[in-house]
């Protein structure tokens, strides 16, 4: 193998600055952040739901445009537009419509259990009192 000394020593050369800058770690810029480029834009998710047909309506239905409802919520401060979004986050869906379902249903159900356990009763007391001891007739001797 005869290859040119000047040729060897440029590979080797290379080769040595590649694998030790392969090593390195990246190069990072950091800096301080703002709150408002930190947290997503709640005053922007707020005024993405008020641009909703429901909403609209709901807000038209007491006596409040849309467009006015906007311009509210741009002028309010950053702490009300968070506890705004807040109360968003936190409020029931459906207007507390399953609350009534399950209100209801507790309502019933003890009162469908007292009825059937009354008519077992009778109906056992009635059996008792005949003199039988199961629920099949009678069979005269």
């Amino acid at each position: 193998m005869n290859t040119n000394p000047k040729l060897r020593l440029l590979v080797a050369r290379v080769l040595i600055a590649t694998t030790t800058s392969a090593c390195l770690p990246p190069h990072a810029h950091a800096g301080l952040i703002s709150t408002e480029a930190a947290i997503p834009g709640n005053r922007d998710r707020i005024l993405v739901l008020l641009d909703r047909a429901d909403i609209s309506a709901q807000l038209e239905a007491r006596g409040v445009s849309p467009s006015d409802a906007k311009a509210r919520i741009a002028a309010l401060s950053d702490a009300e537009v968070a506890q705004l979004s807040a109360a968003i986050d936190n409020a029931p869906a459906g207007a507390r419509g399953e609350l009534l379902f399950y209100g209801v249903l507790l309502l019933l159900l003890p009162l469908i259990a007292i009825a059937l356990v009354a008519k077992g009763v009778l109906h056992v007391g009635k059996a008792i009192a005949e003199g039988r001891t199961s629920d099949a007739p009678a069979i005269a001797p």
